[in-house]
């Protein structure tokens, strides 16, 4: 569930259609979940309503007279004014928490830096009332005791970022965060058999080759030359000067033939 930013247009869709209902329906089936930025305060929202017993709990971003108001703007960004790249942007730093989801995803690393980009948090006033409820803090920034991370104990796998992991992922390295997600649905994906002729490492080989191709004709497409003219020698001809009949020869001559006999007028 990721985060879309806080353009009004988006709030406004949310506000409509009620993305907290989605995250009821994920916990209620087992499916894995990773929430990002905006996805982490609605599944925070989420559980203070219908676990934390927190009646009509939400985002001041999205209800400024909530009366609770478990997602919060941040205290650095109360009173900002101008919302051009004033938010909290950048890499910080965050402790994981052992025992967690978060922690098995990073392995040995304690202590991450992961990037942001929002404005709301996790309000820490109701921090001790959801950590009571049952939700577990994984992940907290150390400097600014910023709560980072939440997970769902019992759940199979359930994550909520504050941060972007997205940003820090690419194609052949991606986010720990991202291979632990799929590492549940990867059981239900049928795998290529290596007995076969063409093995997993053919075929990606094969794909990667294929796509090396195609991105090459489109960067530098074939530029068409028009083709130059074939000489014919049998009908090249050269102008020849005519003579009078008193054997002078004239300005206006006639076609002389490529075999260098001279027509006479």
């Amino acid at each position: 569930l990721p985060g879309v930013g806080a353009f009004e247009d988006c709030m406004h869709e949310l506000r409509t259609r009620g993305l907290v209902e989605p995250v009821r329906t994920v916990v209620a089936s087992g499916k894995p979940f990773l929430g990002i930025c905006l996805g982490m305060q609605c599944a925070t929202v989420e559980f203070a309503r219908h676990v934390a017993k927190l009646k009509g709990a939400d985002s001041t971003e999205m209800n400024p007279q909530t009366r609770y108001p478990v997602i919060d703007l941040m205290n650095s960004q109360v009173g900002v004014a101008n919302k051009g790249g004033t938010m909290r942007l950048g890499s910080y730093p965050c402790r994981v928490q052992t025992g967690t989801l978060a922690s098995k995803a990073y392995g040995k690393t304690k202590t991450i830096h992961e990037r942001h980009r929002h404005r709301y948090e996790l309000n820490n006033k109701f921090r001790d009332r959801l950590s009571e409820a049952g939700l577990r803090m994984s992940g907290v920034n150390p400097d600014l005791d910023l709560v980072e991370m939440i997970e769902l104990p019992g759940h199979p796998w359930f994550v909520g970022t504050q941060f972007h992991p997205e940003y820090s992922s690419t194609v052949d390295c991606p986010h720990p965060l991202f291979v632990s997600l799929f590492k549940p649905l990867s059981k239900t994906i049928p795998s290529v058999s290596t007995k076969s002729s063409f093995d997993r490492n053919t075929l990606t080989g094969l794909f990667l080759m294929g796509l090396i191709l195609v991105l090459y004709s489109l960067w530098f497409p074939p530029t068409a030359t028009p083709p130059e003219p074939k000489a014919n020698p049998q009908n090249k001809t050269t102008l020849a000067p005519s003579r009078s009949t008193d054997g002078s020869a004239e300005s206006q001559g006639a076609v002389q033939p490529n075999n260098q006999e001279t027509v006479q007028t």
